[in-house]
């Protein structure tokens, strides 16, 4: 008897000693605590809104459509007729030489027939009139045109390419350091890459561009 007691007491003794160490039963790990990460920049193209200049102009590529001793007409197709009118001057270029012409029809005056001033019936677009005759100029040759439209300075300016319309209305997103915030905003004059801002921007705001 005092035999199996004596060996009850050695495997009690032994399950113990297995169970009190860590092979069998890891100790519990303390948490960690992560280290806190600043928000990320995104995966645009910021631009800081400040004050800078806009000039909006137009650029177009005509062609020689009649040709008399006193002046030169050229037809230029253009979506933008709507943004000029008869009786602006343009900056002509023929040959890398630079002549001076004045838009005779465009295709917002509906009353107007463009067969009268020696455009093709149905164009859409401008005709401008060169009175210097360019040397060696004939029908079919290619002029290219520019007007300077309107240029101010000092205003706060946007990219184009942060800018998108919905229902008539433009819009940007704004990044506030955590997330693009949707905004609507006024615009005025436009050149190739920047529209004027009227209202919806501050100085020092940071936009995402496309």
């Amino acid at each position: 008897m005092r035999s199996l007691l004596k060996l009850l007491t050695a495997a009690a003794t032994l399950v113990l000693f297995l169970f009190s160490g860590c092979a069998f039963l890891p100790e519990e790990e303390e948490e960690i605590a992560l280290p806190y990460a600043a928000p990320s920049i995104p995966d645009y193209k910021l631009h800081t809104i400040k004050e800078s200049g806009v000039e909006s102009t137009f650029t177009g590529i005509g062609n020689v459509v009649s040709v008399s001793r006193d002046n030169v007409v050229v037809e230029v197709p253009t979506a933008r007729y709507t943004e000029l009118y008869s009786g602006m001057t343009l900056k002509c270029t023929f040959k890398d030489f630079e002549y001076t012409g004045t838009i005779i029809y465009t295709s917002a005056e509906e009353t107007k027939n463009p067969e009268d001033y020696g455009l093709h019936s149905g164009v859409s677009g401008i005709g401008v009139r060169i009175k210097n005759v360019p040397r060696g100029i004939s029908e079919g040759a290619t002029v290219s045109v520019y007007a300077l439209l309107a240029s101010k300075s000092g205003i706060l300016t946007v990219p184009t390419s942060a800018v998108y319309e919905y229902n008539g209305k433009n819009y940007v997103y704004v990044w506030d350091g955590l997330v693009r915030v949707e905004r609507e905003v006024e615009l005025g004059i436009k050149s190739a890459s920047f529209y004027e801002v009227i209202s919806g921007l501050s100085v020092g705001e940071q936009v995402t561009c496309r």
